[in-house]
């Protein structure tokens, strides 16, 4: 399987040793995209891992992420590259995808030529709704599982499995 994740922080820096642990040599490849360069220190000691330092734009991304396909899974930790462009993308290409937010391409909340009603997260989330009665049976998509919600989640799910054990 092959991941690609894009942004750089402490979440992806956090994730990529859990990667390789719990995936181990079903990895035949991973690539981080980050628009910040990154000094030798900051980079994960796990391997294969290739660091690509391009930022995604609305008119880089398909080409950046010409490689995705029905083995790739798709993980996108940064802000200011849509979601819903990349769940659509990764839908055409049979990839998996997973987000912590559904965010906008950069500039989406102050452009004011796009009517206010628009630049919401209301609508935002909308028109990932609208994407998913479109793809319906696509690749799986899981969109907004960030920290909280999200991995908290998880964490008060596996407390009351403790709590059901214990009691």
């Amino acid at each position: 399987m092959k991941f690609i994740i894009i942004g750089y922080g402490a979440t992806a820096t956090a994730l990529l040793p859990i990667l390789f642990d719990e995936f181990g040599d079903q990895i035949s490849s991973l690539t981080v995209i980050d628009p910040l360069p990154k000094d030798d220190n900051s980079h994960p000691t796990v391997s294969p891992t290739t660091f690509v330092c391009t930022r995604l734009t609305i008119e880089n991304y398909k080409d950046i992420l010409i490689d995705l396909d029905d083995n790739t899974f798709l993980i996108n930790l940064s802000v200011d590259v849509s979601s819903l462009d990349l769940v659509a993308y990764c839908q055409e290409r049979g990839a998996k995808y997973l987000d912590t937010c559904i965010e906008p391409w950069a500039g989406y909340y102050t452009n004011t030529t796009i009517d206010l009603k628009y630049r919401t997260n209301y609508h935002l989330r909308e028109s990932m709704l609208a994407l998913k009665r479109a793809c319906k049976g696509g690749p799986t998509a899981v969109i907004a599982h960030g920290a909280n919600p999200g991995l908290a989640s998880h964490f008060v799910k596996q407390a009351l499995l403790h709590l059901r054990h214990d009691l």
